[in-house]
């Protein structure tokens, strides 16, 4: 059995799809990563339950009715807040004259759905945390998976390279009169040595 990094550069060139798949699986096993199946929880249903009850915020502070909301701010009330000093200097500032309407969650209605709501939380918890494994398993097989698509396209860019080089020296060639010495120096002056000398290669 071959390991992806012992692999030719002309072997990489042919590894078609499935295989590069399975040397993908074989990195990652390499690399001591879990194999993480596809969850098979489906995601839970949450709950039936609606917001009922209407409620009046002002300065940070609920009220059923809103004219005691309004009566509130009519007090000019401030807050503590701080700025660029930090939270170590607090200083008073006045609350907006804002009055926002929210719907909420009935405490009879919750509570009497608290056993529902707890099952739920922890099926959505259990479905949660497989989705993350298996997440966080996909996300690293991507990363293997790239890194080995990576090496076929350089190598692929590579031979890319080799060909049109080859095809400006067979240009030269043929303005030499077939003499591959004078070939050689025109390719040289224009490419270089070492590329050159990878033409054979």
């Amino acid at each position: 059995m071959k390991y992806f990094e012992n692999l030719t550069d002309t072997e990489i060139l042919a590894l078609t799809e499935q295989e590069i798949e399975h040397y993908t699986q074989l990195r990652a096993a390499q690399e001591g990563l879990a194999i993480v199946p596809k969850p098979a929880l489906p995601e839970p249903k949450e709950p039936s339950i609606k917001k009922t009850v209407t409620v009046y915020e002002a300065g940070g502070i609920l009220f059923l009715d809103i004219l005691d909301a309004e009566a509130f701010l009519e007090l000019k009330p401030y807050k503590q807040d701080y700025s660029h000093g930090g939270y170590n200097y607090l200083f008073l500032k006045e609350i907006e004259d804002e009055i926002t309407t929210k719907r909420m969650y009935c405490e009879e209605q919750v509570n009497n759905l608290k056993v529902e709501l707890q099952k739920y939380k922890e099926k959505k918890d259990a479905y949660n945390s497989e989705q993350n494994k298996y997440a966080i398993f996909t996300r690293k097989l991507r990363e293997l998976n790239k890194s080995i698509y990576d090496k076929v396209k350089e190598l692929k860019d590579q031979e890319c390279r080799k060909l049109e080089l080859k095809k400006q020296y067979g240009i030269y060639l043929e303005l030499a009169n077939q003499d591959e010495e004078i070939a050689k120096n025109f390719f040289v002056k224009a490419y270089s040595e070492e590329e050159y000398n990878d033409l054979s290669n």
